[in-house]
């Protein structure tokens, strides 16, 4: 089972009636009144049904653009602590960069070492290691092999590799890393946060409370404001959600994450909230690649799914104007207040 409850609506007005009336999403007495979401649900848009739901640092290629020594497709794979650090570095350089500029941050240079000190005892652990820094001429089977094979075409080289990749998850654990635990640590979460709701690749996952911020979200991308139209004929957006009562079960796969929105004021706007794989670096010991939410779907831990026609991007767009749901209303700055009215623009100009 992927979603245990998959709606799908023909037109943008019954997919935010969904949303308005659906038992589902009122509130009924007052302990729900005081959780976290819309009667204890949150959701996430997804501009495409068929996307999985992948934190954007496990996406391929996605932490090139912002550490150094991002770790490549197989360097990732074979290297888990390559990919921890990149994360770490990401976060880092941005939060410096911001700190820099004179915005306020969670910036603590004291507490930054936390993500490194859960790495460290991994990296030292490896001192001796072949299969990582081959010398192709201290190797006999690449010497025997000629000097135009490479040590890629190595056989023996790639068996060193594999052994080595097996062997590194076994010392990375020995040596005192614990591959059950959440990363980031706590004292990072808040930097997290920030990072990912400014475009930085985290292991985190976007959520809100709201349906309708969800819904402008899964809306945007495939509207005119893409720049395609109002969706592609056959594509679907949509509109996940989940029951916040789940992530407070011990059987849970996630976290859920909150950060001060008093800090980020996107975050405000938007009732942002997160969620974080509690074994993910686990799973990818395992299985040799990251998780994805739906990897868990299950009776216990059940996610849902409300679908419309990209073709009524547009129109969804128009429904949520009424309701207050804009660009700049959820992403308030000078700039964005500066283009209110082409907005409005772009979405009513063909309705005259």
């Amino acid at each position: 089972m992927i979603y245990y409850r998959d709606e799908e609506f023909r037109c943008a007005r019954a997919f935010i009636d969904f949303f308005l009336q659906d038992p589902w999403f009122r509130t009924t007495n007052i302990f729900d009144s005081n959780q976290i979401g819309k009667n204890c649900m949150i959701f996430r848009g997804q501009s495409d049904s068929t996307w999985k739901l992948i934190p954007s640092a496990f996406r391929s290629g996605g932490l090139i653009n912002f550490a150094p020594q991002p770790p490549t497709t197989e360097a990732a794979r074979l290297y888990l602590r390559l990919h921890l650090h990149a994360e770490v570095r990401a976060i880092t350089i941005f939060l410096k960069a911001a700190d820099g500029l004179g915005f306020h941050t969670p910036l603590d240079y004291t507490r930054m070492k936390d993500g490194y000190n859960i790495i460290n005892p991994a990296s030292k652990s490896d001192e001796g290691y072949d299969g990582l820094d081959h010398n192709p001429g201290h190797c006999a089977d690449c010497k025997a092999a000629g000097p135009h094979s490479g040590p890629y075409r190595s056989r023996n080289y790639r068996r060193v590799r594999y052994a080595g990749r097996r062997r590194l998850a076994g010392t990375m654990i020995e040596a005192g890393y614990d591959c059950h635990q959440p990363f980031p640590p706590e004292s990072l979460q808040r930097a997290t946060g920030l990072a990912q709701h400014h475009g930085v690749p985290t292991r985190f996952l976007d959520w809100s409370e709201s349906p309708f911020v969800a819904s402008y979200f899964a809306a945007y991308n495939a509207s005119s404001f893409a720049g395609v139209g109002s969706g592609t004929q056959g594509q679907e957006i949509a509109v996940i959600f989940l029951s916040t009562y789940s992530l407070f079960q011990d059987t849970s796969p996630v976290l859920l994450v909150e950060a001060p929105r008093h800090e980020n004021s996107y975050l405000l706007q938007q009732k942002g909230v997160f969620t974080n794989f509690k074994k993910c670096n686990d799973f990818f010991l395992e299985h040799e690649r990251w998780p994805s939410l739906e990897d868990y779907s299950s009776n216990q831990f059940q996610l849902h799914r409300a679908r419309l026609p990209a073709t009524e991007a547009d129109n969804l767009l128009r429904e949520l104007f009424d309701l207050d749901i804009t660009r700049h209303s959820l992403m308030p700055s000078l700039s964005n207040a500066a283009t209110a009215y082409q907005y409005a623009k772009t979405l009513y100009e063909k309705t005259r």
